[in-house]
């Protein structure tokens, strides 16, 4: 290790201080996330520079590394087009040189060439990967509407006779991909698969004795966590959470904005900002939607 070695733990799970901070990137970016980390010990770079094909948050959690990062000579790539298999010059020169120090957070979009290297001293730093759909997913996903595209289910002979047939097709194809209501649909589905982990809270739900349809008074002082990702479609009436879309009325929207917008916020603090009236009518709510995994309570 301290010549130079890196332990690497990809896909970080089940672990309460890094699934928050996840979700709270994911939040903010409207998108899901995956976690890696990364320790060394050594003053030697872990890996050659490199560009990443999704966006990344680097966390740095213990000591200091050092980062070089340099611009895109190939923009935006996807994950087929890594930089050791395209072919394109590395950069000498960096765009910018920073050192991270605990607690310090970098953002790296994809295609920027970067070289981390630790300076000596025990670190470690957290890769939060973002994964935005892009232009090429909804392509892919558009490719399964095409069967209903009458000229492309005829048989191909030759280009003068065929290409009547494929300018048609491209018509409609191209009416389809514009069209608003495929696009959102395409974005829902999206969203659908993926998954947030979130812990089964024994305490309220596992309980024989507590009340299924509402929360204790003494899990007042719960963290509540949204397991939304895209926030946005609460104004259209419903949420997409762990692979379901659920519909929603006005006053579970109003609560899921007041939590989104403060969160992690406490149970008792919710309640301080509504209505004392229907603060019933709160604990009711928010026991349905951890139930239905909108949210998670954290005691």
């Amino acid at each position: 290790m301290k010549h130079g070695a890196t332990i690497v733990y990809n896909r970080i799970n089940n672990e309460p201080f890094v699934d928050n901070l996840a979700k709270q990137i994911s939040h903010f970016v409207q998108a899901p996330t995956v976690v890696s980390g990364y320790l060394a010990f050594g003053s030697d770079a872990s890996f050659k520079s490199h560009w990443d094909t999704r966006d990344v948050f680097a966390v740095q959690l213990m000591g200091k590394k050092h980062w070089a990062l340099y611009k895109p000579n190939f923009e935006s790539p996807l994950y087929m087009q890594q930089s050791k298999d395209v072919d394109v010059p590395e950069p000498t020169t960096p765009d910018m040189e920073i050192v991270l120090e605990a607690g310090d957070v970098l953002y790296i979009p994809r295609g920027w060439w970067h070289n981390p290297v630790p300076m000596g001293c025990e670190t470690f730093h957290l890769a939060i990967g973002t994964f935005a759909p892009t232009g090429y997913d909804y392509m892919q996903w558009l490719v399964k509407q095409t069967p209903n595209i009458l000229p492309l289910r005829y048989n191909l002979s030759d280009w003068e006779s065929d290409k009547d047939n494929i300018i048609q097709a491209c018509n409609e194809l191209s009416a389809i991909m514009t069209d608003p209501v495929v696009y959102d649909k395409f974005m829902q589905e999206h969203m659908a698969n993926y998954r947030s982990d979130s812990a089964f809270n024994m305490q309220l739900f596992g309980n024989a004795d507590a009340d299924a349809d509402n929360i204790p008074d003494d899990a007042l002082d719960a963290l509540i966590v949204s397991n939304i990702v895209d926030g946005r479609t609460l104004e259209k009436g419903y949420v997409i959470a762990n692979g379901l879309k659920i519909n929603i009325n006005d006053d579970s929207q109003y609560l899921l904005k007041q939590i989104m917008q403060y969160e992690p916020i406490s149970l008792c603090n919710l309640l301080q900002v509504t209505d004392n009236s229907i603060s019933n009518d709160v604990r009711l709510a928010i026991a349905k939607m951890a139930e239905l995994d909108i949210i998670e309570l954290v005691l």
